[in-house]
């Protein structure tokens, strides 16, 4: 962790112990460590070579190199495929199923930095296509998921603004693959 990023992600480990049960939490953090797993797993395999991970209250961010277009397209779809696996263990670990299954659903999303819109963004450069296409995609994702948030705060009395926040002001800590 960079000297910027660490009391953030002081102040975001003591809210998350303060909010979370333990259980929930341990259940997050091996579901989130299976995620990464499965993107430095794949890009091993693919011949990258990852040179630095950094962690922090947005997530991991893996530095890498020697990677096709194609590979590189994979390696981002690797976490959430990891993450989906963990339902396999739904009967025996229920928690960190379902865990992963959020965090992998959540990463799918077509906003960059995370995982769905990294990829969108590639397959839509790897398509010739332009930069305005990539906003109006992500703009759209945007208004889509600010909308489910008031339905769902509507009907369950949830809300989940904060959440929407947080995405909308994240920042990338270093380059992505």
């Amino acid at each position: 962790m960079g000297d910027k990023q660490t009391p953030v992600t002081i102040i975001f480990i003591v809210i998350m112990l303060l909010t979370l049960p333990l259980r929930w939490l341990g259940a997050a953090l091996i579901a989130a460590t299976i995620h990464e797993a499965g993107h430095y797993l794949s890009v091993r395999f693919l011949g990258g070579t990852v040179h630095n991970m950094k962690v922090g209250p947005a997530g991991a961010v893996m530095e890498v190199s020697g990677l096709t277009e194609r590979a590189e397209l994979i390696c981002l779809l690797a976490g959430p495929a990891a993450g989906f696996m963990t339902i396999l263990f739904i009967n025996r670990v229920p928690l960190m199923a379902l865990c992963g299954a959020i965090q992998s659903i959540y990463n799918l999303l077509p906003i960059h930095p995370l995982d769905g819109g990294r990829a969108m963004r590639l397959i839509i450069q790897m398509l010739g296509g332009e930069y305005k296409h990539i906003l109006i995609i992500e703009y759209t994702a945007i208004a889509i998921l600010l909308l489910l948030c008031v339905l769902i705060r509507v009907h369950y009395g949830i809300s989940l603004f904060l959440f929407i926040i947080i995405l909308l002001f994240r920042k990338t800590p270093c380059k992505h693959y």
